[in-house]
């Protein structure tokens, strides 16, 4: 059974004086879940009406009056699976499911209540900015793309991004590692490392529209909306450029309803850590111990995506002594 929530749901019957009867577009699980207000008050299930499945049946003295509001909140089986339920089908939380998690760590809501459209408004800014920050932090990064990218004869500066010349889901905070793919032999392409130069570097070039048949130089501008990249000397053949750079979880988030589909303990680390710059944002206080998950969880996360430190070291001044090659980095021997 995947936990699923209807927040705010208008039930479907007409309002006139003197129809009982309602409908809900799913059946609540369990029954008691359901929280049915009229005019903003909570009814009393089996006194003010009864649930049978998805109908409801109102006391005929609890009728809805013309003019009313009625509105319902509860939880229902979405018919996706759940936790434990088999290979192909684990449960994926929505982002409400994450933002209602977050509120019950500062007691903003009670377990089964769901929150207003307003509070989503402002929880999504919330959670928007925190992803976007993250994104730039490399050991909150989980992955390193690569991508491949079509040089054009004679061009030297590409932007990109969502809607640049390379497109791109995101602009790239920065690029890691550039190499040029040479396609002289299709079937056997040569791979030579571009080196990466910063803005000072390449405003040092004096003859930047020098053309050659292999560029070895790039500069990454991160401008913003799109990044901008100048290549140097100027390519003149269809080569191609594979480049690599960081990738966080996605942000921009504007639907409670999108799922939130994370590696493995990220869900942790963002619904604790949400949940501490929501107490800041609404002043209130944390529950005890979501500060700790919440310090615990990001570390296990970034601890995970923390990259060993590789040194090479040049064979020729490695010393050779009763037939061993080595050098120690405790002993210095």
């Amino acid at each position: 059974m995947a936990l699923a929530f209807a927040d705010q749901i208008v039930p479907a019957g007409t309002i006139d004086n003197n129809n009982v009867l309602f409908t809900l577009p799913n059946a609540p699980a369990p029954a008691l879940s359901l929280i049915l207000a009229l005019n903003g008050l909570t009814q009393n299930q089996g006194g003010d009406f009864t649930l049978a499945g998805t109908t409801i049946t109102f006391n005929v003295l609890s009728t809805p009056q013309v003019g009313d509001r009625l509105e319902a909140w509860f939880r229902y089986d979405d018919g996706t699976g759940g936790f434990g339920s088999g290979p192909g089908s684990p449960f994926v939380p929505t982002v409400d499911d994450l933002l209602r998690s977050s509120f019950r760590c500062i007691g903003q809501l009670r377990p089964g209540y769901g929150h207003s459209p307003s509070e989503r408004v402002d929880a999504l800014l919330v959670l928007n900015g925190m992803l976007e920050s993250w994104s730039i932090d490399d050991l909150n990064c989980f992955v390193t793309l690569i991508s491949s990218f079509e040089l054009v004869p004679g061009k030297w500066v590409y932007s990109i991004g969502p809607t640049g010349d390379w497109v791109t889901s995101v602009r790239p905070p920065k690029i890691d590692k550039a190499t040029l793919v040479v396609m002289t032999n299709p079937a056997q392409p040569l791979r030579l490392d571009l080196d990466l130069r910063n803005a000072d570097q390449y405003q040092l070039i004096n003859l930047q529209g020098t053309a050659s048949t292999l560029t070895q130089q790039v500069y990454y501008a991160p401008s913003f909306p799109l990044g901008s990249l100048k290549f140097w000397p100027v390519p003149t053949e269809a080569d191609f450029v594979e480049l690599s750079w960081l990738q966080g979880l996605a942000s921009g988030f504007s639907s409670g309803a999108t799922q939130f589909g994370a590696p493995a303990g990220y869900f942790d680390a963002v619904r604790y850590n949400l949940a501490v710059r929501l107490a800041m944002e609404w002043d209130k206080p944390l529950k005890p111990g979501v500060q700790k998950l919440a310090d615990d969880s990001l570390a296990n996360v970034q601890r995970r995506n923390d990259v060993t430190p590789q040194m090479d070291v040049n064979p020729g001044v490695l010393p050779i002594r009763s037939g061993r090659t080595g050098w120690s980095r405790l002993t210095g021997d």
